[in-house]
């Protein structure tokens, strides 16, 4: 669901660095960064052909009218594939429309539609591979195994300025069914939903630059989950059927003191609240669960030059 050619650049925040998002994993953070109206061109085209029967096309636009701009991304591919049932289908839309309120405030609307339509050729023994490569695993291909995503994803952020601050909220929601033959035939819908709010406030400290991150977030949503016998590629029985919610409340805060110009002394928390909720419409095998936990950070990071960094968490 994530198209590279739709964005400027991406930006990468590993482990720990991520709390200047309120990120929730250890694992870090991944920052799209989508061109606005007014860094894109008005017109651009683009098509990409490679092996295997693979074609990409892609459209994009972006202008700005008065305090009004917009950007807007449409892709297309498919591919046969390497291997036998391994086609593979999708379109991408990525458009943003923003309003400048004033010279200090900003909001912008993001919508992020996708339909992916993909075949699974599935494992085979090292024994097939060496000797028919292309060939698909001959029962993967009877039971039709794909992977097929319909997906919709609309959020607004308003960025507003002060001396010295910045500060940014928004919210969003993402809905998307996903139909899923494989060993058994999965059917679900997804509904994620949310906000967050944040205040980034840079100044001189004591003749020392200090940058202070104070936010929240705000991410639920709900599975509705089926799972049928997977009949030669169609539903058979229903196996399984599930109705998950999840909640997440957190809030978190940073600092970074630059003892010298290149070399930040930080430290931040972060607290969150967890709700899981599990009804099981066959089984019974109903309940819910709660978790509050803290993540304190202590770490240092050092700006070699404008090129890379070295840091320690």
């Amino acid at each position: 669901e994530v198209d590279p050619s739709a964005y400027r650049y991406v930006e990468v925040y590993k482990g720990s660095n991520a709390l200047r998002f309120g990120s929730n994993s250890l694992g870090g953070a991944i920052n799209f960064v989508t061109p606005t109206g007014y860094d894109a061109d008005q017109f651009g085209a683009r098509i990409d052909i490679g092996n295997f029967g693979f074609v990409k096309s892609t459209i994009n636009s972006g202008g700005v009218s008065g305090p009004v701009d917009y950007f807007i991304n449409l892709s297309a591919n498919r591919e046969d594939g390497y291997r036998e049932h391994s086609e593979q289908e999708m379109v991408r839309l990525n458009a943003n429309l923003g309003y400048r309120l004033s010279e200090n405030a900003e909001t912008r609307f993001y919508v992020n539609a996708n339909t992916w339509n993909g075949e699974l050729p599935g494992e085979v023994t090292k024994e097939a591979a060496l000797k028919s490569p292309k060939a698909a695993n001959p029962y993967w291909e009877f039971l039709d195994q794909q992977r097929n995503i319909d997906s919709l994803r609309v959020a607004n952020k308003t960025t507003l300025r002060f001396d010295g601050t910045l500060v940014e909220f928004g919210a969003f929601t993402h809905q998307r069914h996903i139909d899923h033959p494989i060993y058994e035939y999965l059917d679900y819908d997804v509904s994620d939903y949310g906000g967050f709010v944040r205040a980034t406030d840079e100044r001189i400290i004591g003749g020392f630059r200090n940058r202070f991150i104070v936010g929240a977030n705000i991410v639920n949503g709900s599975f509705d989950y089926y799972q049928y016998v997977n009949d030669g590629g169609s539903k058979g029985a229903l196996t399984t059927s599930l109705d998950w919610d999840a909640e997440n409340y957190s809030a978190y805060v940073e600092n970074s003191f630059y003892v010298v110009p290149d070399v930040a002394l930080i430290a931040g928390t972060q607290f969150m609240h967890a709700v899981r909720d599990q009804r099981d419409r066959i089984g019974g095998n109903s309940g819910s669960s709660e978790y509050d936990h803290w993540s304190p950070k202590i770490g240092i990071l050092w700006d070699v030059d404008p090129g890379w960094q070295m840091f320690a968490n």
